[in-house]
């Protein structure tokens, strides 16, 4: 149970909601006694380990590209939408898009080039 997670869609006055526990199913039901369980399944824990994969990647590679260990994590304005997004890890298996950032506003995750990231990281948002 130790190498998996629960991953559980519940709803909460017909509203829907997402969540990842290390509980049993029975346990998270008894904190949560409000919530509807609709749906849930296991997930592996690597899932949940991908976020700070990402972060060892930009760790140990940030120097290649001319970027400090305190740039990730940095928010910094998209120069197309003008949206911030921040900078949240490196993918060393890609070629060409190797640093990943997360829009502010809607949260979603985007590949981006090193030139893209170095032009770009010292633009307030």
């Amino acid at each position: 149970m130790k190498d998996k997670s629960i991953f559980i869609a519940y709803k909460e006055n017909n509203i829907p909601g997402f969540a990842t526990t290390n509980m049993t199913l029975e346990e998270w039901e008894k904190s949560n006694p409000n919530l509807y369980v609709v749906r849930a399944f296991y997930v592996s824990a690597d899932i949940a380990e991908r976020k700070d994969k990402m972060e060892e990647n930009f760790l140990s590679h940030c120097d290649w590209y001319g970027l400090s260990r305190t740039d990730l994590g940095k928010v910094f304005k998209h120069p197309r939408t003008n949206h911030p997004v921040k900078l949240v890890g490196y993918n060393p298996r890609n070629n060409k898009y190797v640093f990943i950032i997360e829009d502010q506003y809607d949260k979603k995750q985007y590949k981006v080039t090193p030139s893209f990231v170095t032009n770009n990281i010292n633009i307030a948002p």
